[in-house]
């Protein structure tokens, strides 16, 4: 075996990993897939003496083909090559939890603690759940990936307990001595209740620094196993509450019955333990962060290609807003250039608020890569609320004099209610270069409107001014010369509302009759505008907002249109939010094309769906199939925990 050396058809070996007397383990390049694995090598000798290995690679790789979950390590092939018996398996970049917590000899703090220990009782959950019993659980056999997401590895010696397929390994000594239950010691059939058992000893050994008892010679470590309950946990950390001491004396039982009837029972009062003694906002964020977590943990298990571009541009910003690491290289690692851009710019955005300096570097970096997407317009908003100078400094660093423009035009909204002088002067400046740039009478017109949106209450005026000049300029310019741009209508109307309730509703409904003819381009940009003008009608007329987007041009656009005005509605009108979602879920699931599309959508309705039933959303969330939909959704829905931290 050398680094090049190619085999079965698909395997090319990279660097060894490790190996012992039984065999080596590899890192390889699967060219079949593209992607790297980890291949273990039984030697040649050892499968022709000892059969028995060979029995553990084949119960291995059909356990990793038996369970699909994010914190299982997968297996995606077994079998035999020039006389080697091979498996190959996804490649784990990190650590295992025995070398992390070799370095943490006081024991891991109790955050950390709670977010390895969580995810390994939901992935010995599923493992349960499958008929699958491990038999060797121990913190060499968990591997920790960055951001501390936790992969369950090595069923070589595991149970199944299903159907005919039922084997066990019984020639083979099975388990760790440190980490096996008292059943086991005394050779009886073990069930889930005793990986129970070795996960009490796992959460003793990461909350001490140290396994339940510490007995080199085995009789005595038997003896302790079978007779001695280990020193209380509350002795050794204080801090850990009554309540996760008890959960883990529990799981160290000698009998099983007295253990918790299920690593679902384990994970359940784990979160409740998370939760407890903390106010309603903190509860809410720590949820957040888990509902995160476990979409990190589904976008990074995807392939590469569409659906994990998609997963991360959802999943990376708000990684940022729970304190998830990892963000800015998962975003930087999609492959799709307008998604990657799209991801980095919700990165800085949300880094404002923790990291100013990480924020500004980063949105210099997209833009000095890539000009000023609109992404980084909206960022320079966001950032002239904290710092208007670097603010300032970021839209005067553009090439651009119109991305100058709209940057100031941003900046002037960020700072306009704190500071209201400075805002004018930067839109005065903007007005200045849009009169001077825009030659076109429909694009000056957009500007103008903008301008007017974000101008002061003491610039009311002009504000008025510069949307009828806006409004001449709309209608004496058309899309195809017999109706002006309701697009443009839409804008002035939601604008003028404010100032003159009557004149921007009116203005709205003619947007409305202009988009109904249908005398655009394409029937997108129809759809595209009625949707534009119900999110207009939202705020100031929500019946008739419901009513567009129940009789929309196009059937299959209805439940786009209730999926945007539903959010806008939930604070003020949570019933007739909920009403929309609900239509809007039947006609989505009806979809019998577009299927990255169809997911997507059912995606974003659980997000809205978690502005006003919660507890639904995550109900959506389990009846969405494919991992990068539910990726977005979970998402979706933990940033609207974030921004609702009363509910």
């Amino acid at each position: 075996m050398w680094p090049g050396y190619e085999f079965a058809g698909r395997y090319r070996m990279r660097d060894p990993l490790g190996g012992g007397g039984f065999g080596q383990v590899w890192q390889a390049d699967d060219l079949l897939h593209g992607i790297l694995v980890a291949v273990k090598f039984l030697l040649p000798e050892i499968a022709a003496t000892a059969p028995l290995w060979v029995k553990s690679f084949k119960q291995e790789a059909r356990i990793g083909a038996l369970i699909e979950h994010t914190g299982i390590t997968k297996v995606h092939d077994v079998g035999e090559y020039a006389g080697q018996w091979y498996l190959a398996m996804e490649f784990l970049e990190g650590q295992d939890l025995g070398t992390i917590l070799k370095c943490h000899p006081q024991g891991l703090t109790l955050e950390r603690f709670k977010v390895i220990a969580t995810q390994i009782a939901q992935a010995l959950e599923a493992t349960h759940r499958h008929g699958v019993i491990h038999r060797d659980l121990k913190p060499n056999n968990v591997m920790v990936l960055p951001g501390d997401h936790v992969k369950i590895c090595d069923f070589g010696i595991a149970h199944l307990t299903i159907g005919l397929s039922s084997t066990t390994l019984k020639e083979f000594a099975v388990g760790t001595p440190a980490y096996m239950s008292p059943e086991q010691w005394h050779g009886d059939t073990a069930d889930h209740r005793s990986d129970l058992y070795s996960l009490g000893c796992i959460f003793y050994y990461m909350l001490t620094g140290q396994p339940p008892f510490t007995e080199q010679a085995l009789p005595k470590l038997m003896m302790k196993h079978l007779n001695t309950m280990p020193a209380p946990l509350g002795s050794l950390r204080p801090d850990i509450g009554a309540d996760l001491e008890r959960l883990i004396s529990g799981m160290l039982a000698k009998s099983p019955i007295d253990r918790p009837a299920s690593a679902a029972v384990v994970t359940h009062r784990l979160h409740l333990v998370a939760l407890q003694k903390v106010p309603v906002e903190d509860a809410n964020r720590t949820y957040a962060r888990n509902l995160v977590r476990d979409a990190t943990r589904l976008a990074r298990s995807l392939r590469r290609g569409t659906e994990r571009d998609m997963a991360l541009e959802a999943v990376t910003p708000a990684m940022v807003l729970v304190g998830v690491p990892g963000s800015r290289l998962l975003a930087a690692d999609i492959d799709g250039v307008g998604r990657r851009i799209k991801a980095l710019a919700g990165v800085a955005a949300a880094l404002v608020k923790v990291d100013l300096d990480a924020a500004v570097k980063l949105a210099q970096y997209i833009s000095s890569e890539l000009g000023l997407p609109s992404e980084i317009l909206e960022f320079s908003g966001i950032l002239a609320r904290h710092d208007p100078d670097r603010a300032e400094e970021l839209a005067r660093s553009q090439y651009s004099k119109i991305g100058k423009m709209e940057a100031l035009v941003r900046i002037a909204d960020g700072v306009a209610r704190f500071d209201p002088g400075r805002a004018m002067a930067y839109l005065d400046e903007a007005e200045v270069l849009a009169r001077s740039l825009l030659q076109d009478p429909a694009h000056l017109g957009e500007a103008l409107v903008d301008i007017a949106t974000v101008l002061p209450p003491i610039a009311q005026g002009h504000a008025l001014r510069l949307l009828a000049e806006a409004e001449q300029l709309v209608v004496t310019e058309t899309w195809s010369y017999l109706a002006p741009d309701a697009r443009a209508l839409c804008r002035i109307g939601s604008a003028l509302v404010p100032f003159d309730r009557e004149q921007g509703l009116a203005l709205l409904r003619t947007a409305e009759h202009v988009a109904r003819i249908g005398i655009y381009p394409s029937a997108i940009d129809g759809h595209w505008t009625l949707r534009a003008i119900a999110r207009a009608f939202a705020s100031v007329d929500p019946e008739h907002a419901e009513w567009i987007s129940c009789n929309f041009l196009d059937d299959n656009e209805d439940f786009r249109t209730m999926l945007d005005i539903a959010p806008l509605l939930a604070m003020a009108e949570p019933t007739r939010a909920i009403r929309l979602l609900s239509k809007a879920e039947v006609a989505i699931r009806a979809i019998d094309f577009g299927k990255h599309w169809k997911y997507e959508l059912l995606a974003e309705h659980a997000s809205a769906l978690a502005l006003v039933q919660p507890m639904r959303s995550e109900e959506c969330v389990r009846r969405i199939e494919p991992d990068f939909a539910r990726a977005i959704a979970l998402a979706g829905i933990a940033k609207a925990y974030l921004s609702n931290p009363t509910d």
